[in-house]
């Protein structure tokens, strides 16, 4: 088989793999904490980050995720509530990962 063929089909497969592997969950940035503040969280880009680790290790660990532009604040924090026990998250890390999908207040 000729070797640039191989070389093109692999190169051409791990370029799907890796666009594949994107994620629809944003990563919170310094324009996501200058919104925060905005809108009156007090909060660290550590503790944003923190939170979509949870949620993504946490709530991910036991069911498909939902994207955080899926519903409107109140409905994460009936959703959380509700999920807290289970996923054995204290008020602290709910409170993390409702920052993070609630994207500071940025959603109504």
């Amino acid at each position: 088989m000729n070797c640039k063929f191989v070389l093109f089909c692999l190169t051409t497969l791990s370029f799907f793999t890796l666009a594949s592997c994107k994620t629809p969950y944003y990563v919170p940035t310094e324009q996501t904490l200058a919104q925060c503040s905005e809108n009156g969280y007090k909060t660290s880009l550590e503790e944003l980050t923190k939170g979509r680790d949870l949620y993504m290790g946490k709530c991910g660990k036991c069911h498909s995720l939902y994207k955080p532009k899926q519903f409107s604040g109140e409905q994460w924090k009936i959703n959380l509530s509700k999920m807290q026990p289970k996923a054995k998250i204290t008020d602290d890390e709910k409170w993390l990962i409702f920052a993070y999908v609630n994207n500071c207040g940025a959603q109504k």
